[in-house]
């Protein structure tokens, strides 16, 4: 039999064959194999043997005890908040629309129940309205207006009768007046404030001053004058022009102490005192102010 010459670097399962016998290479084993034998003869196949016993199947393992519950895992932190989004842009005004014309009304009546009628302080003043009436709120204030051919700003009806009216003077004309409080007073220009109830004379750089003997006496001021005299728009509010009581009663500042049915006199320094009656010759008539209404000490109530 002649050499064999195999390939070299044959790959797993390659074939070769010489002198009529088949190799195939096994990789695993690095080993060329004979896969027939060309002409040598071949013996009988042996008897399959017998197929063996299958063994008997294993009894079942016990089951493993149940394992122990885990402890539960930490919550996770929480995430950081997102960013808030940027606010849009907003939107244009629209314009405004004109105003409407002021209606007129007819004839008949207005009845508003549970309701009220409001204007507008910054509302335009159209002037007076010639031959009509008017009623509007203007500047902080409301304005009545009447015709221009009546004698009365206002008139004041109760059952279909006239009870009072306010002219084109402005004066107002009626049966009675009425107030809550108790004096008649007049406003006075002084030299400087004073309080109510301080004892005033006529003197001073102004038309009253603090009194003081030999000065002819002015007043007690007003604590809450009921019929005020002498007011204007420039003096209505001005500390400088108190209202001094001409009439009524009034807290009065004194000097001691007073029985109801004193006599009170001016005392000096802008202040009074109590004289009883049972002395009342002593009293000089151009320091009388009033009398006692009460018993008390400081301030009491004076009939002036």
């Amino acid at each position: 039999m002649a050499a064999i010459n195999f390939p070299s670097s044959p790959s797993n399962g390659a074939t070769h064959t010489a002198n009529n016998i088949t190799w195939q290479y096994d990789s695993g084993k690095g080993v060329w194999r004979a896969t027939n034998f060309g002409d040598a003869p071949q013996g009988n196949k042996g008897q399959k043997g017998e197929k063996g016993q299958k063994g008997q199947k294993g009894e079942v393992g016990q089951k493993g005890q149940k394992g122990q519950t885990g402890n539960t895992g930490s919550t996770g932190s929480t995430g950081a908040k997102g960013q808030k989004g940027e606010v849009g842009n907003t939107g244009s005004t629209g314009s405004k629309g004109q105003k409407g014309e002021i209606g007129v009304f007819g004839g008949g009546t207005i009845d508003i129940t549970n309701g009220g009628v409001f204007s507008n302080a910054s509302s335009n003043w159209t002037g007076d309205p010639g031959t009509k009436g008017k009623i509007q709120y203007h500047s902080n204030r409301w304005y009545i207006v009447a015709d221009q051919s009546s004698n009365r700003i206002v008139q004041f009806r109760r059952n279909g009768s006239d009870v009072s009216y306010v002219d084109n003077s402005g004066i107002y004309q009626g049966t009675a007046a009425s107030a809550n409080w108790s004096d008649l007073a007049e406003k006075y220009l002084a030299d400087t404030e004073y309080e109510p109830g301080d004892l005033l004379g006529i003197g001073g750089d102004k038309e009253v001053t603090k009194w003081e003997t030999g000065m002819p006496i002015a007043g007690v001021i007003s604590t809450l004058p009921g019929l005020r005299m002498n007011v204007s728009e420039e003096n209505m509010e001005d500390p400088l022009w108190p209202f001094i009581a001409l009439k009524g009663r009034i807290p009065c500042k004194i000097n001691g102490t007073a029985e109801k049915g004193d006599y009170i006199v001016a005392d000096g320094a802008g202040k009074c005192k109590a004289i009883p009656a049972s002395r009342a010759s002593e009293i000089h008539f151009l320091h009388y102010v009033g009398v006692a209404l009460e018993d008390g000490e400081g301030t009491v109530e004076v009939k002036v």
